[in-house]
């Protein structure tokens, strides 16, 4: 019996050390100042934008570039090479549609899952958007998910969102978001933060704009309408500070057609959802049946086009892109 007891004691402080370890020890919601990377970039890549009028802007939730079955369902590791060649279409459709400023979801940036892949510097070094913001929002040392086999578990996870762009970027500031208290208490020690990033980058003619990169909860309906007033708050706060915000992006999973969206809409009255009243679709990306995803932009600003391209299963979204006036 006292072998048994012994047993029980030392399973549960091994796991306790797992725990401890693995999710990277205790961490909390905060508000800090996210690192800015800034890449060789030479004055060609300022060559077409139409004196500054207006901007190319791109939201899209990437899921590091796995495709379909990103979330775990389905999942199976894949190689790193698979991850470079995902990430090269994703720099062909930056280029094509001519992106000026990239708003990025579940982006890698020392995963197991993605073979320790830096895909923000990936997408900087390999394209015109030499400028990148980080919201780092997920830490693990190892994670045990799909928790079915071993040998597909995510491993280390470091991840979050970027802003990419072809400016100079003077500011990064994100919030990490807390976690669904309807998760369990040890869940929650392995659980991704959702976040609000906002990024400040000046165009060579001396014009400043900021651009909100956001993400919110997936799984549990009320906390993610809970982020989103608190996005709201954080949008009315950077304004009465005078930063000068242009639009909000991200992956804020919600039905753009649900009551929800439209309480979350009616925080924004200085915005206009710029895809509402169109038929284009982001989620999921091989059948898509719904538009979870938005970019949102000032009243006073003209939208000349929007889309959202039929890319393939890079991702398990699509990307959703659109051209803004500058007034």
């Amino acid at each position: 019996m006292t072998a048994f007891f012994s047993g029980l004691l030392i399973f549960f402080i091994l796991s306790g050390v797992f725990v401890y370890w693995g999710s990277g020890g205790p961490q909390s919601p905060k508000e800090f100042t996210g690192e800015v990377i800034s890449f060789s970039a030479s004055t060609d890549s300022f060559a077409d934008t139409d004196k500054f009028s207006q901007l190319r802007v791109l939201s899209w939730n990437i899921g590091y570039g796995y495709g379909m079955g990103s979330a775990g369902e389905g999942y199976a590791t894949k190689s790193r090479a698979h991850f470079e060649r995902e990430l090269l279409k994703m720099v062909k459709l930056f280029d094509e549609y001519k992106i000026d400023v990239a708003l990025i979801q579940e982006i890698d940036q020392d995963s197991g899952r993605s073979g320790h892949l830096d895909q923000v510097k990936y997408l900087a070094e390999n394209s015109n958007l030499r400028f990148a913001a980080y919201a780092p929002s997920w830490k693990a040392n190892y994670v045990p998910f799909p928790y079915w086999p071993p040998t597909n578990h995510f491993g280390k996870v470091y991840s979050g969102g970027a802003v990419l762009s072809r400016f100079p970027i003077l500011e990064n500031r994100i919030n990490l978001w807390s976690k669904p208290s309807s998760f369990s208490y040890i869940y929650n020690f392995f659980y991704l933060f959702r976040y609000t990033q906002n990024v400040l980058l000046q165009l060579p003619n001396g014009r400043e704009y900021s651009f909100v990169n956001s993400h919110l909860e997936a799984f549990d309906d009320v906390h993610r309408d809970r982020q989103g007033k608190w996005m709201a708050e954080r949008v009315d706060r950077y304004l009465s500070e005078g930063s000068p915000v242009l639009a909000i992006g991200g992956d804020f999973n919600v039905d753009s057609q649900s009551r929800s969206a439209q309480a979350l809409m009616a925080l924004f009255p200085g915005f206009r959802d710029t895809f509402a009243g169109s038929n284009l679709l982001s989620f999921p990306a091989d059948k898509p049946d719904r538009r979870i995803d938005y970019i949102l932009v000032k009243k006073e600003n003209s939208v000349q086009s929007r889309k959202i391209p039929q890319v393939g299963e890079i991702s398990d979204h699509l990307p959703l892109i659109l051209e803004v006036d500058l007034n």
